[in-house]
Order: structure tokens, then C-alpha cells, then sequence
């Protein structure tokens, strides 16, 4: 591998590498995923953001139907969840 790679295609190396053709994912940064949901959708199995502090849905929209987005019932994460819900996003009632 070379350090040109983006994330994204150095994720889908390692899904390769390990033999995992689709995988479910989390993570708080959701910057950290949306590269690889743009350009590998069908990829991922279910993608779980926790407390996001930011998040653009563009990316994410193609699979809105595949994503869980968890915050408090209030604060900056609820504010950000709350946008995120409006363009199709799930999230769990509490």
C-alpha cells in the first residue's frame, strides 16, 4: 500500500485482506465513514454513529436506510442527530 491511498480505499484493502466483503461499522467521527460510503455503499452492512458532533448527510443518504444514529435527549449531539433525521437518517426512540 502507499501513503496516496485514501481512507476509503485502504478500509476496503483491509475488508479485502480479511476476506469480509461486507461490514457493519461505528464510530463517533462520522467524517471517518463517509468517504467510504460514497464511494463503496455496497460495502457496508450498517453504519452506527454514536454522539456525532458533525454531521454532513449528504454522504450518508444512499444508505440512510442501513444507518443508526445515537445521542442524548439533548445538547450539540442531539441538535446534530436531530438535522441528520431530518434527511432520512434513522434514529431510536428512547
Amino acid at each position: 500500500m502507499t501513503d496516496d491511498l485514501s481512507t476509503a480505499d485502504r478500509l476496503v484493502a483491509l475488508l479485502d485482506h480479511l476476506g469480509i466483503g461486507r461490514a457493519h461499522v461505528a464510530s463517533q467521527i462520522p467524517g471517518d465513514m463517509a468517504g467510504l460510503t460514497a464511494a463503496h455503499p455496497e460495502r457496508l452492512g450498517g453504519i452506527v454513529c454514536v454522539t456525532p458532533i458533525r454531521l454532513d448527510p449528504a454522504p450518508f443518504a444512499c444508505v440512510a436506510d442501513r444507518m443508526l444514529l445515537i445521542a442524548g435527549e439533548y445538547g450539540p449531539t442531539f441538535e446534530t442527530v436531530a438535522r441528520a433525521a431530518r434527511h432520512g437518517c434513522q434514529v431510536p426512540n428512547a
